[in-house]
Formats: structure tokens, sequence, C-alpha cells
């Protein structure tokens, strides 16, 4: 397994569900967390919910490469995403130049999310 960057927001994962035998990739793994009352559509790395398919953490991921625990188990874990903070202060810091006022949370996880594609 290739070690977690310290910046790792997740990871794109390859999965089998117990009953199935057909796989499912890529998948997203957020290591955020998410609160629905806090932002019904947003983690709190910036990742749509409806994008992601689990939330658990970097020491966790690995455990469910074991067939224990939930539903399915992780095959493989294909590729890290990694933030990278310097492109998120530029953007804070252009968008207040231009705007007059700080970007909202919302603001920021829309432009992580489309700084990631």
């Amino acid at each position: 397994m290739k070690p977690i960057p310290a910046n790792a927001t997740g990871a794109w994962c390859t999965i089998k569900y117990h009953d199935e035998t057909d796989t499912l990739s890529p998948v997203f793994f957020s290591f955020g967390e998410y609160d629905e009352e806090k932002d019904p559509k947003y983690d709190s790395l910036g990742r749509r919910d409806d994008a992601v398919f689990f939330y658990t953490t970097p020491d966790e991921l690995p455990l469910l490469m074991t067939e224990d625990g939930e539903d399915f188990v992780v095959l493989s874990i294909d590729e890290y995403e990694v933030r990278n903070d310097d492109e998120a202060d530029r953007f804070v810091e252009e968008f207040y130049k231009t705007e007059n006022r700080e970007p909202t949370e919302d603001e920021v996880a829309k432009f992580r999310e489309n700084a990631g594609k």
C-alpha cells in the first residue's frame, strides 16, 4: 500500500460489495467530516457529499481492506487526493481584493472542488 500523504483529503479506491461479484471503481473515500446541519452539500474538506462514497480517516482506510465491518471491502487504494492550501490561500486573497470581503466556506469549498478537477 502507498504511504498516505500528510495533506491527503481522501482516496480513490476500488471496492466490492460482499454479496456481489462485480467491483466498483473509482469511488471516493473522504477524510473529512460531514455535518448536514452545518452544510448539507459539502463535507469539512470542501468535497460535495453526493460525490463521497464513504467517510473514514487515514488510519481507518486500510482496515476497510479486510472482510470485517462494512458491507463492502476495499480492494485497492488507487490514488490519494491531496489539498494544495497555497492555491486556496491565493483564492482567498484574490477574492478579498475583488469582492472586498472574505469568501464564505461554501465559496472556498467550491473553489477546492473545482481546483481538484
